[in-house]
């Protein structure tokens, strides 16, 4: 059934895609924005490190951390 939908919902996006509007008729318009040479660096350095370092942003930082003593998960009568 997944496939199903996977091919509906291409098909409806590609028929969208060719009369260049959308549901309601709208024309589609796509703004360009100027580069920046940040934007292009900081590029570089996420598409390179990623790979690099085997792990994506989020967890990379929290293995960087040094080593804290974890709070309790659950606190029950008489504890904490």
């Amino acid at each position: 059934m997944t496939l199903v939908y996977l091919g509906l919902g291409t098909a409806f996006g590609f028929v969208l895609s060719r009369s260049g509007a959308t549901v309601f008729r709208e024309p589609i318009r796509v703004e360009t924005k100027p580069q920046h040479l940040g934007n292009v660096l900081g590029g570089l350095l996420f598409g390179l490190g990623w790979p690099m370092s085997g792990l994506c942003p989020g967890p990379l930082l929290v293995k960087l951390q040094p080593r804290m003593p974890l709070p309790p998960l659950e606190v029950g009568p008489g504890e904490g």
